[in-house]
């Protein structure tokens, strides 16, 4: 199988190393030099900056660029890749649904959205491949599913059908939030513990975090709900908002406000006791 992956980000490298594993033949195209095309060539992946070349013969095209980008990419190759060759097209992007590959559709091409629900990480000298059962939500043109699910269980993923009528925009919202922002309230803990625990600091706190999902999953967030803020402890939140500094405090206190919202909506707290709350992170 001839495979060019256009975008050489983490998600791009990650499967175009998976296809280099799995035996296809594998392009990866990016607009420029960088340390992209080093790390390719260690592991003996073909790269090019020139569109119309790599175009050559792909029998699977995968677009892995950003959501901002991916538009422009798509009528990029598009443009140089002539012909109805019935293919498989396939963009990567949360955000965008089919109509961006509409123009290949119409040619004849066979075209899917595949959102792998996965977070990639910068690749090492020997890494993990395999997206280890994570779900893959596919969007599917005109006869594209055979071809689809084939490529989704060379990646290692579960395919997940989306509705039509689903709102991406909602879904790939949910998703960044179960991700990023969880990822980002990790870095601001990691911050403020500092050197507390020492080298296992790290480690202590992901366990916990590791935990809370659990619980999520298992008994709804509602429920899994702890600490401070649902047990409406205000001599200890005061303890702890009295370490931060002025800079800490601003990142924090929205960060705390959700979880009083959360805790209001989810009837763990009153109304009565919200505001108090509330009037006590803004009194700092």
């Amino acid at each position: 199988m001839k495979v060019l992956v256009v975008g050489p980000g983490r998600a791009g490298c990650h499967l175009a190393l998976l296809h280099k594993i799995a035996g296809d033949q594998v392009t990866l195209l990016g607009r420029g030099h960088g340390t992209w095309r080093n790390w390719a060539r260690q592991h003996q992946i073909a790269t090019s900056l020139n569109p119309a070349r790599a175009c050559v013969n792909a029998q699977q095209i995968i677009f892995a660029v950003s959501d901002d980008q991916l538009e422009a990419a798509v009528q990029q190759i598009y443009k140089v890749r002539k012909g109805n060759q019935q293919r498989l097209i396939v963009h990567l992007s949360g955000s965008h649904d089919l109509q961006v590959l509409n123009d290949f559709a119409k040619r004849g091409e066979y075209v899917a959205a595949v959102h792998p629900i996965y977070s990639f990480q910068k690749l090492k000298e020997s890494p993990q491949v395999k997206l280890g059962g994570a779900a893959a939500t596919l969007l599917l043109g005109h006869k594209a599913q055979r071809k689809v699910n084939a490529l989704v269980a060379k990646w290692g993923a579960k395919p997940v059908v989306l509705s039509n009528s689903c709102s991406r925009s909602r879904y790939h919202l949910a998703l960044t939030l179960a991700s990023n922002h969880i990822t980002t309230t990790f870095g601001r803990a990691t911050e403020i513990l500092g050197d507390s625990l020492g080298e296992q600091g790290v480690e202590v706190l992901a366990s916990l975090a590791v935990q809370s999902i659990l619980a999520c999953a298992e008994s709804g967030a509602a429920e899994a709900l702890t600490g401070p803020i649902a047990r409406c402890d205000s001599q200890t939140i005061s303890r702890h908002l009295s370490e931060l500094s002025s800079k800490e405090l601003s990142r924090i206190t929205p960060m705390l406000e959700n979880v009083i919202d959360f805790a209001l909506d989810s009837k763990r707290i009153s109304q009565k006791s919200s505001k108090r709350l509330k009037q006590q992170l803004n009194q700092k």
